[in-house]
């Protein structure tokens, strides 16, 4: 049940009231207009994503050359879980460096050292979210996986159609994404932005989160479906455009959403 205030719309649950705002359309339209415009004006914003999809790119290869000394299931778990740190720190940097530039950009501060201040300052506190990201997407995994062997074992009863199937499996990957995942979309931001601890940045961003979820979740779908649009080009283009200009307009939405929103 739905209930209107000053531009609020409740929703009674067994966990309480959702208060969340409906955000007005020019509103959502100015943040992804605004990015566009903010990535115009400092075009600059592209090359921290354009580093990591070098880096990636030169770490797989690195992976591929000394794949033969990986026979064993020691050396292949070693160099599994020593890959997702060196990924995760990496990544972790970038990220902490690009959320500090698309601050100041936002704000329209001079930028300076803005990227290697931020990086270095909080790359660890960003490393402990991406952790929290990658363990709530294998957890995904692992519901789908058990899906997947209930779904088997009831064959002999009854079966569903691939179609079906895969329709099922989307519906209880999203669930886990809008219903849970959603909350900390916003963790990195706070984290970085604001000089947060790990846990003050999820609760910010879960109360925000809370306030503006339509947005939120809207801002989500339309990221998957540029991604989605953008794989369907071959060849290294995707990965340029993707690394290039999606991640860094992202982070510039984002971060823009944060600052105009979220205070």
């Amino acid at each position: 049940m739905f209930k209107y205030c000053y531009g609020y719309k409740t929703i009674k649950s067994l966990w309480g009231n959702f208060v969340f705002r409906v955000m007005k359309f020019k509103e959502f339209f100015n943040l992804i207009e605004n990015g566009v415009r903010d990535l115009f004006r400092k075009p600059f914003v592209i090359f921290p994503g354009l580093v990591f999809f070098l880096f990636l790119f030169g770490f797989s290869n690195l992976g591929g050359k000394f794949g033969y000394l990986l026979q064993t299931t020691p050396t292949n778990v070693a160099w599994i879980i020593g890959s997702v740190i060196v990924l995760l720190g990496v990544g972790g940097f970038i990220s902490a460096g690009l959320i500090g530039l698309c601050v100041k950009i936002v704000r329209k501060e001079k930028v300076k050292d803005a990227f290697f201040s931020s990086a270095k300052k909080f790359w660890f506190r960003n490393f402990l979210v991406l952790v929290l990201f990658l363990v709530f997407f294998n957890l995904i995994n692992l519901t789908l996986f058990l899906f997947t062997k209930f779904m088997i074992s009831v064959s002999g009863t009854f079966s569903v159609s691939a179609s079906v199937f895969r329709i099922l499996s989307m519906l209880i990957t999203f669930v886990w994404i809008a219903g849970i995942i959603i909350f900390f979309t916003f963790s990195n931001f706070y984290t970085v932005g604001d000089n947060l601890g790990v846990g003050a940045g999820i609760r910010k961003s879960r109360g925000l989160v809370r306030k503006e979820y339509p947005a939120t979740l809207s801002l989500s779908v339309i990221l998957f479906v540029v991604v989605f649009l953008v794989g369907k080009i071959s060849g290294v283009v995707v990965d340029l455009i993707n690394y290039g200009v999606v991640l860094p307009l992202t982070f510039l939405i984002f971060t823009r959403f944060v600052i105009e929103f979220g205070k």
